[in-house]
């Protein structure tokens, strides 16, 4: 790779454990382009049953760094939260571009989360599966969706279909 390749590039940082956030927030307040990717899951509260969405570091302990010049990589060492550069033999490794580009689309398209399929993706003739309530575990088609939060769905009980009014949170689309 020639000297002019290796200006601008991306660069991998590892932080110190469980600082990936820090070491991002110190990277950009000193004024550095910095991508650190992330992962949602969603976490239903044991207590509250309430769903939260929460981020994880794609990569523990690593993030990327746009620097003008390599040599500007042992600048790094001194911000707080920050391990190291990623370095072969003593020479700090670039990035290509294409490389952030993608893992910044698979990022933004959610190819990482865990997260349930939210009701406004569900629509009248979708079958069902119900995960929580009196219901729970059977099969229905939804008639309608209320609102943004209930839907109708028509559940097969003793032979016959019942309609039922159901959280869109408790229903599961089955393939």
């Amino acid at each position: 790779m020639n000297q002019r390749a290796k200006i601008n590039c991306w660069y991998v940082v590892q932080s110190s454990v469980s600082s990936e956030r820090k070491a991002s927030d110190e990277l950009k307040r000193a004024g550095y382009d910095v991508f650190c990717p992330v992962w949602r899951k969603e976490i239903r509260h044991n207590r509250t049953k309430k769903w939260t969405t929460r981020e994880f570091p794609l990569f523990c302990r690593y993030m990327f760094v746009r620097l003008a010049a390599p040599d500007r990589c042992s600048e790094l060492d001194d911000v707080d939260g920050v391990d190291k550069v990623l370095r072969v033999q003593g020479v700090p490794v670039p990035v290509d571009d294409d490389v952030i580009v993608r893992i910044r689309r698979a990022v933004d398209s959610g190819a990482f989360d865990e997260t349930r399929e939210h009701g406004y993706r569900l629509h009248a003739g979708d079958k069902v599966r119900i995960a929580e309530g009196q219901f729970l575990g059977l099969e229905g088609l939804i008639d309608a969706v209320k609102d943004s939060r209930k839907a109708k769905v028509l559940v097969s009980i003793f032979g016959r279909s019942v309609p039922t009014t159901i959280e869109l949170e408790n229903l599961a689309k089955v393939a």
